[in-house]
């Protein structure tokens, strides 16, 4: 069956994953060390165009690449804190072609620890020290440089993110020093890195940064562009530049973060994403990451109209519609566990928001 234009950039795209020399020396370490030896076959077999010889659908390719993908990144996140010198690729620009911070990442983390045995805090903690230390240093160079060297902020984020994500309250303290260290620095000023450590503080329970952010004006669109391009499961080029554009502090279009042939495609991923925070992780327990996830949940349906009135997806738009139905099954399966988190919430503006958002998206 021949590809369109859009599934043959998305093959090309997918077969940056096999890579020679130190990244595929270090690629096929961390798949022994998660227990996926058989996996490096995919390397060789699963990104080959189908033929006669070897019949390969184009499903079963991408599924195959993207399990790949997601399995190499949040593996190589967490042997990263077991085995420090890995941190040297973490940080490096072949490691950045991966996408570190993506949702499969969020999701396939508990799964990956089951595998590679418990993770050390002291670890979270040299991998976060070795991570900021080279954002420090190399954030203005690289933000100016070349769009696949800008992408290693992200990189040193994701390894930034796992001692928070992992150890919550116990690295309040270590996340409160490199606050401190960005706004002497200048760096805090900058958006983008200011919301993604603000989300970090949240995670440690020390909510008050997040909550700024989240209540000022213009703090909306930045986030939502970000976690639209944060659950995409494509690996087309209009991706990395995007977020290079947001690295960079750029105003960026919601319509360009999503997948260009079928945008609803996106949102129907985002809706998803909201079903598994709300269901499997503490976003519901928080108050700040409660506001930030059912602020996305508010946003995706006006953006699926525009969708509808620029370009012909009636058909796209009932399946997303479909998708909004199961959100509001898990509200109604998670809405005690929501309530109980609200009633501790004290600050005010933050209470009347996450109680207005709840009701409208329930309703």
């Amino acid at each position: 069956m021949a590809q369109s234009g859009a599934e043959r950039e998305n093959s090309e795209a997918f077969s940056s994953l096999q890579l020679d020399g130190p990244t595929r020396h270090w690629a096929n370490l961390v798949l022994e060390r998660c227990g996926f030896p058989d996996m490096r076959a995919t390397f060789d077999t699963t990104n080959v165009v189908s033929n006669a010889a070897t019949p390969v659908s184009r499903q079963a390719r991408h599924a195959g690449l993207q399990r790949l993908r997601s399995t190499l990144v949040t593996g190589t996140l967490l042997v990263a804190t077991q085995d420090i010198p890995l941190a040297e690729f973490l940080l490096s620009s072949s490691f950045a072609k991966w996408r570190p911070l993506s949702a499969e990442m969020h999701f396939k983390i508990p799964y990956i620890v089951e595998r590679i045995g418990p993770i050390d805090v002291s670890g979270c903690l040299r991998l976060f020290d070795k991570c900021f230390e080279f954002l420090l240093k190399s954030f203005e160079m690289l933000v100016s440089g070349e769009p696949q060297e800008a992408l290693r902020v992200n990189c040193a984020l994701a390894g930034m993110y796992m001692g928070p994500m992992l150890f919550g309250k116990s690295f309040r303290s270590v996340w409160r020093c490199a606050l401190a260290a960005m706004k002497r620095c200048g760096l805090y000023e900058h958006s983008y890195l200011r919301m993604q450590l603000a989300v970090m503080g949240a995670y440690t329970g020390d909510c008050d940064e997040h909550r700024q952010w989240l209540l000022e004006s213009g703090s909306q669109n930045m986030d939502l562009a970000d976690i639209l391009l944060f659950v995409r499961k494509d690996m087309r080029s209009d991706i990395d530049a995007t977020q290079v554009s947001l690295l960079r502090g750029c105003n960026v279009s919601l319509v360009d973060c999503l997948y260009g042939p079928r945008p609803m495609t996106t949102l129907k991923l985002l809706v998803d994403y909201v079903c598994g925070c709300m269901r499997s992780t503490e976003h519901l327990t928080n108050g700040t990451l409660a506001l930030m996830v059912l602020t996305w949940l508010a946003s995706t349906p006006k953006l699926a109209i525009k969708l509808s009135a620029t370009r012909n997806f009636a058909d796209e738009h009932a399946g997303f519609l479909e998708r909004l139905k199961k959100v509001n099954r898990v509200q109604v399966m998670e809405k005690k566990r929501f309530w109980a988190m609200v009633d501790k919430v004290e600050n005010g503006p933050l209470r009347n928001q996450l109680e207005c958002l709840w009701q409208t998206s329930a309703s």
